[in-house]
Order: structure tokens, then sequence, then C-alpha cells
């Protein structure tokens, strides 16, 4: 086993190719079965580990084998650690590579075959790797489940498929979402139909709002089962949507996110909408971004801001913040955790490649998008000018293609740190300060 690969699976060496399996560590010797083909890849599962690295811990969940969510809970902190700053380095190596051979590096698999930046990478995580998790989506399926004389399944998808696997806990959720789960369990598996979605989130430090989205009409039952959900002391709302219809709701769906402002300690976030789901790791992020925005005395276009996880501690020391959302929920929510605070910014409810700031120009440009980058974004981005850019990234791949094309336009990254978000998962959120150059 020579690596693994950037969803935390191994990369072991066989005499038909490489093959991507889970649960393998680098530098182990193990038995492989059910080795297909998908698209150009070999995939496989790990039937028995007949060398077995230092670095292999016992997992502290009965269901790593089969669900997909936490990949690196057989690793020790050290190796996961390592994983995901090699991660990020690899993704400063393809922003970084010039010449003819840039392009080629760049598309390079993320499996150490190629160097890493030079560039050194700080690493910040959490007091907990077990009940961190604020927030969690989970997922329900009834279908046929009378049909094969089984119960309905609720709980996180297979790894690499779409099926169920069946979870009474989960210990990386937060106790008070541990709680809301026994109790969906036992309120509404047996009334659910069809399919869907559960998401969890924290309202305060004690109570989850629950919120189903079903792909089929729900009957009576699942209903009133929703309603019953509020008599547990865990359980703050609950929703419950069919499609696109307008949801049904009972008792304070609203999350809320710690904030370090003692005169307004929450961030009031949305209904089912994004927040961070590490509320340590979070505060630490943030307390970074403002760090290195430099934001005092300072013109600053923030984008994606969301509900103001960002904005509000922009907004206590820039001279103008102008924050752009496509949500209007959001763009509300954050428009409230200001006048809270007494706190003003300008908050545009638009698409970030809109240019809604028109030709304004900032010194500063802090930016938080989804998984697949702001690369429609990125030319408004430049045309603004700013001094620097904090590009804060939850996908490597995204985050080095759009470093390049800043790089290509004049920006230099001279800072790039790794959060550890989502212990125990293959994912990392960084934080990288580019500066335009001349």
């Amino acid at each position: 086993m020579r690596a693994l690969g950037p969803d935390g699976d191994g990369r072991v060496e066989t005499t038909e190719g490489v093959v991507s399996a889970p649960l393998a560590l680098p530098e182990e010797r193990v038995v492989l079965g059910a080795v297909r083909r998908s698209g150009r890849a070999l995939r496989g599962r790990v039937v028995r580990v007949e060398a077995s690295s230092p670095e292999r811990v016992p997992p502290v969940c009965a269901h790593v084998e089969a669900c997909g969510g936490c990949p690196l809970m057989v690793a020790s902190r050290a190796l996961e650690r390592d994983f995901k700053l090699g991660r990020l380095r690899q993704a400063l190596a393809r922003a970084l590579v010039a010449g003819p051979e840039g392009a080629a590096a760049r598309e390079a698999p993320i499996d150490g075959s190629m160097p890493a930046a030079a560039l050194p990478v700080g690493w910040h995580e959490g007091p907990a790797t077990e009940a961190y998790r604020r927030r969690a989506r989970l997922a329900f399926d009834a279908r046929g489940a009378g049909a094969e004389g089984g119960a309905p399944r609720l709980g996180y998808r297979r790894r690499r498929g779409n099926t169920l696997v069946d979870v009474e806990r989960c210990p990386v959720l937060a106790p008070p979402l541990d709680d809301a789960w026994q109790a969906i369990r036992a309120l509404l598996r047996g009334v659910l139909a069809g399919h869907g979605e559960i998401g969890l989130a924290l309202v305060d430090r004690e109570r989850v709002s629950v919120h189903i989205r079903a792909a089929e009409p729900q009957p009576p039952a699942a209903y009133a089962a929703c309603e019953a959900l509020l008599e547990q002391a865990s359980v703050a709302g609950v929703s419950l949507s069919v499609l696109d219809a307008p949801p049904a709701t009972w008792g304070d769906g609203v999350e809320r996110v710690p904030s370090d402002r003692l005169e307004a300690p929450w961030l009031e976030g949305t209904a089912g909408g994004f927040s961070q789901a590490n509320d340590a790791v979070n505060a630490a992020l943030v307390r970074h971004v403002v760090e290195l925005a430099e934001p005092a005395g300072a013109r600053v276009l923030e984008l994606y801001c969301g509900h103001g996880n960002l904005t509000v501690p922009l907004a206590v020391r820039a001279r103008h913040v102008v924050a752009v959302e496509q949500s209007a929920e959001a763009c509300r929510a954050c428009e409230r955790n200001l006048r809270a605070r007494g706190l003003t910014a300008s908050v545009r409810c638009a698409d970030a490649a809109s240019g809604a700031w028109g030709d304004a120009r900032f010194d500063v440009v802090v930016l938080d998008p989804p998984r697949v980058g702001a690369a429609d974004a990125l030319p408004r981005i430049v045309e603004a000018r700013p001094e620097r850019v904090v590009y804060v990234s939850c996908d490597p791949r995204s985050l080095g293609r759009d470093l390049t094309w800043l790089g290509e336009q004049g920006y230099a990254v001279d800072r790039a740190d790794a959060f550890d978000m989502f212990p125990h998962t293959a994912h990392v959120e960084s934080v990288v300060r580019l500066r335009r150059l001349g």
C-alpha cells in the first residue's frame, strides 16, 4: 500500500494495477476482495490486514467498514494530520507550478506522486474528535421495506453507494444531536414513507432543529410523529417538506451559532441553511480570517457571506463592508446579526459573480465559496483590485484551480493554513491569503 487518495481510501498496488480500498493505510500489506472496475479506476475492499501499519488505531464506531462518513477513523491523528496537510500542499503545488509542465502537474492526482509546495502550512485542530458535530445530514429509506420483510433504514449512505447503513448511534454527533436522533428513530422509523434526508442542527447548546425533506408524500402519521418530537427535551423545532412544497413546521427551527461577542453571544442562522459543523474549529478559523484580512480601517468585500459568520467580526474593525450572498433568507439573517451588535454593512442579495458592488474598489476580498469554488466570481474580484484576497475553502481541488488563476492575474500566496473541521474524514478546511504583486 503506497498512499492515501484524496477521498481517504488507500491506494493498494496489485498485479492488476492500483486498487482504491477503504480502510487500507500506507505501508500495510492487505488482502483485497470484491475488486471491480469503476470507470478507469479499480475498487475493492480490505478482507484482511496481514501487515498492519503502526498508525492503525481501533475505530470508535461499529459502522466504519460500511458507512462512508469517517474513512480515517482507523488512522492515528498524526497520519490524519499529515494526510490533510498533504492535500492542501498539493493544491498549493498545482497553483505554484509554472512553465510548460504546469498544466500536467495541476491535474496530477493527490497521491504523493508530485512534490508538495514548499510554502509552510499551518495546522489547527479542535479539542475533540468525537461528539464534535453541531450539524449533520442523515437519510431515511422505507422503499420496499415491507416487501423485503425488513424495517425502514435511517442512517448514512454507504461508501460509494446510495443505499443506507442503518445507524443507531453516531459517535461524532454532539450529545443533543445524538439524543434527537434516538427520538427520531423511535418515533418516525415506522411512519415515514419513501425516502429523503434528515438534517440536524443545534439551535443552542442543548437543543436541536430537525429538518426532514421527503421525496414522496407522507402519511398523516408522519406529521403526527413530527409534532410529537417536540415533546423531547433535545428537540426545539421540526420541519417536514415534501418535494418543493412549503414545509410544515413545529416549534423553533432556526439554527444559532456561538459568537464571541458578549452582547449577542449567538449568531442567528437559517432553518436548514449552511453553517460550519465544528464550533471550536470554526471559532479558530474566524479569528484567523480576520487576522489575515487586516480589516482595520479597510474597505472589505465579502463574497458568499451566508448568515454573517465572517461578516460580523469583519464589520467590527473595517471602515466599510460589502457582503454578498445569493440566499435571501441568509441575507436577512446576516442583517439581523449585524443590527443585534450595532454594526453596519451593505448586504447585497446577489450571485457572487454578478458584480453587485459595481466598480467599487476594495482593500481586501474575503470569500468562502461552496465546494465547487469561485471560478465564476474571480474575474470580478480581480476587477476590484484588492491588495489582499483571503480565500476560505472546503475543497483542495477547486482551491488549487482558483489559486492558479489568481496567480496568473498577479496575485501570490503568502500564507496557508489547514483547519481540521471534520476529524476522521478526508475533508480539510483551509484558509489561504494572496497579495497583489506590483
